[in-house]
């Protein structure tokens, strides 16, 4: 009875050690060795995903190998961008487009990471970064998602804002700021002008009944959006100077200049599709996060 009891009791830790790990801890690598030159028209958001744990489970690897091994490393990295691209082109389901944005980001967070002295690669993490933020901003127009997708854009305008990489949710380029040298021992350069629209879209043939909120929206708009331009623009020349020392923003205020970028061009978003209480909300809520901007950068 006691050798039953204990075999009742051992047999399922013995089936649960017996399942093979989702991800090898020593298996990065080869999954990103092993991306396709084309993608495959059945891929799914777990192939994605899987690829995200290589790229995270390998940053640390790559940030700290020896100098030697830098090019073979961006190697990597281009077909894995490429693969991306080529399936962004593919994709339609919104879940693995909204993972395609993901890997992006999660490139970006390797090619502009300081701290290891391998990968610093700025320029791919501009173009990685603005391409998540196209694919993320194609699902905000669609409402996909909207509140993940939402933490998903604020968590991207943080990691831009720390590079001073203007946030973008559409084709629409903002000038980047020229990135400082540490070693530089002259003046930081001059801020760049503000990434987001300084003044409200045009809207056609509006309802008469809706004119009048219309144009209470365009004003408020117009007022937010001066008095963000401020902002980026004091936080910029403060960034500008830290890059210049080897230093960045911290998260906090690079976390209130995105949501506040954020929110700016979706109520632009909002007034072109005619829905103006969230059109409202957006402009608040950019408001409010100009607000606490000025508190750290001041007016």
């Amino acid at each position: 009875m006691l050798c039953v009891l204990v075999l009742a009791i051992c047999a399922p830790l013995v089936a649960l050690q017996a399942q093979p790990p989702s991800h090898p801890a020593a298996d990065w690598r080869s999954v990103l060795q092993g991306v396709p030159a084309q993608p495959r028209a059945d891929t799914r958001v777990q192939d994605i995903e899987r690829l995200r744990w290589a790229l995270r489970e390998g940053s640390t690897a790559m940030l700290s190998s020896d100098p030697a091994d830098y090019e073979a490393n961006r190697d990597l990295i281009r077909r894995v961008v490429a693969y991306l691209a080529a399936m962004e082109v593919m994709a339609r389901d919104p879940a693995l487009r909204m993972s395609i944005g993901r890997a992006y980001r999660d490139i970006g967070d390797l090619a502009g990471s300081a701290r290891g002295g391998n990968l610093w690669d700025r320029e791919q993490a501009v173009s990685t970064y603005r391409r998540s933020a196209l694919l993320f901003g194609g699902l905000s127009r669609r409402r996909n998602s909207e509140r993940q997708l939402e933490s998903e854009m604020e968590v991207l305008g943080t990691r831009m804002a720390m590079l001073g990489i203007p946030f973008s949710l559409t084709n629409q380029q903002y000038p980047d700021s020229a990135q400082a040298s540490p070693e530089s021992s002259a003046a930081a350069p001059a801020a760049s002008e503000a990434p987001f629209p300084l003044m409200p879209p045009s809207v056609a043939k509006v309802p008469a009944a809706d004119k009048a909120q219309l144009e209470e929206l365009r004003e408020a708009y117009l007022n937010t959006a001066s008095k963000a331009a401020t902002a980026w623009q004091n936080a910029e020349t403060i960034r500008l100077n830290l890059a210049a020392r080897g230093m960045s923003l911290n998260a906090e205020l690079a976390g209130s200049l995105a949501r506040m970028q954020l929110y700016l061009q979706l109520a632009v978003s909002d007034l072109e599709s005619r829905t103006w209480a969230d059109a409202r909300q957006n402009i608040e809520r950019a408001d409010y996060q100009t607000e606490k901007v000025f508190k750290s950068v001041g007016r």
